[in-house]
């Protein structure tokens, strides 16, 4: 009986990490797509919690549209094996050139086993890093902020350090990412290993 109610507890409370905060990979970088060009891009995500201790694989789909050479809207959705469905959408800000990016997306995660729905903001800052030939070397920042959430008020922090590898075309892309969150709800944290591979045209 010690045992279902511990193993109640654990499931309960992946359940509401896995809703509330599991999604924060970026898997994108500071690079803006010109008006009209557009970006697809497909991923697999690893995430790793050692207290309480949650491993989850997520798989996920991007898609990025230039409004303007220095205006992007881009949505996501990423799904993962706890029958975890996240949704996000927003305008993309390029500041100066493909150095320095602000991304802006709401969305909201569905955790099917419990029936639960968690609304988020994520106001990400995208850095361009320095990379070899026309590579994409970033990193970037965002505060994890639960909306209209009785359960989740804390609000987490995640950062993102991944490496374009663009071909010699500049059209296809393979992002390698390594991420972190810190949340008070979690002492040790999460990590995130990440392969992004997008198609530009």
């Amino acid at each position: 009986m010690k045992s279902l109610i511990k193993l109640h507890i654990l499931i309960l409370s992946a359940s509401l990490l896995l809703a509330g905060c599991h999604v924060f990979s970026e898997l994108q970088t500071a690079k803006m797509l010109k008006k009209g060009e557009k970006e697809t891009l497909g991923s697999i995500s690893f995430y790793l919690s050692p207290e309480p201790p949650i491993a989850d694989v997520h798989l996920g789909f991007q898609r990025g549209y230039g409004i303007t050479d220095r205006l992007n809207w881009r949505w996501r959705y990423e799904t993962g094996i706890w029958e975890l469905h996240a949704f996000g959408t927003g305008p993309k800000y390029g500041l100066d050139g493909d150095k320095t990016a602000l991304y802006f997306p709401i969305g909201f995660g569905y955790e099917k086993i419990f029936e639960t729905v968690h609304w988020q903001f994520q106001p990400s800052i995208i850095r361009s890093l320095p990379a070899r030939g026309n590579n994409e070397a970033y990193f970037s920042f965002k505060p994890i902020i639960p909306l209209w959430d009785k359960e989740i008020q804390t609000i987490s922090y995640a950062i993102n350090i991944g490496y374009g590898i663009v071909t010699a075309s500049g059209r296809y892309v393979v992002s390698p990412e390594l991420g972190m969150l810190l949340s008070k709800d979690q002492s040790d944290g999460m990590v995130h290993f990440s392969i992004g591979f997008a198609s530009r045209k």
